[in-house]
């Protein structure tokens, strides 16, 4: 059962869908941030990804609830993978490769439009920021 604060992370969710962006769209826009920014992008995106899977709590029992989580779970992986190797400036993806990577998973599960908000919210929060 879920409790308010989980019902309320999944509303807000639901209805701030309206951000999206789509795929190439997203990527033109990542293709062209500074090492900074990707930083800030793939920390917000981590933390976005968790709200994204918050869906699963609406029918915790349910197969398709079962692999959206798995879904994010893994793309919570490789984009915490690539936010550490940036940091530690060792072997990575490339950019371009990274952003090819964690869509395919995506799309792979069903959860294209859930990383394309979670893109667009990092990517929209990371332009409000004051530089």
């Amino acid at each position: 059962m879920l409790n308010i604060v989980d019902n309320l992370v999944v509303h807000v969710y639901l209805i701030t869908t309206d951000i999206l962006l789509k795929e190439n769209e997203i990527k033109s826009q990542l293709l062209s941030l500074s090492k900074a920014q990707w930083l800030y992008v793939l920390s917000s995106l981590a933390h976005q990804l968790t709200v994204c899977a918050r869906q699963a709590y609406l029918n915790p029992d349910s197969a398709e609830s079962l692999a959206k989580l798995r879904t994010f779970n893994e793309l919570e992986h490789t984009v915490t993978g690539q936010l550490a190797h940036i940091v530690a400036d060792q072997n990575r993806y490339s950019d371009s490769d990274f952003v090819d990577i964690v869509f395919e998973k995506a799309r792979s599960e069903n959860c294209l439009k859930d990383l394309e908000w979670a893109f667009a919210f990092s990517l929209q929060s990371l332009m409000q920021e004051p530089h």
